[in-house]
């Protein structure tokens, strides 16, 4: 069985959802890293890539989705984790 196809919200690439870090606006009205892919409400999907982060930074994809703000913290720890998946680059 395939794996469900998602596109990344800052460079419009399709990829399968397990090679996409997941933003969701669930809980507290702030955007928060699902990094298990399950927590309930919307979520936006974005490639494991600084490229992708800094286009992300730049934009506003999160009161445009989720009309909600960052958790504090949320690009840190959206940066770590791309930096702790060598080879995962878009």
């Amino acid at each position: 069985m395939s794996q469900p196809i998602r596109t990344c919200i800052a460079c419009r690439t399709k990829r399968e959802k397990k090679q996409l870090l997941r933003l969701t606006g669930a809980g507290a009205n702030q955007a928060r890293l699902d990094q298990a892919q399950k927590m309930d409400g919307r979520g936006l999907y974005l490639c494991y890539s600084i490229e992708c982060l800094k286009k992300f930074k730049g934009k506003k994809f999160l009161h445009r989705h989720f009309q909600n703000q960052l958790a504090p913290g949320l690009l840190i720890e959206i940066e770590d984790c791309i930096n702790g998946r060598p080879g995962q680059s878009a």
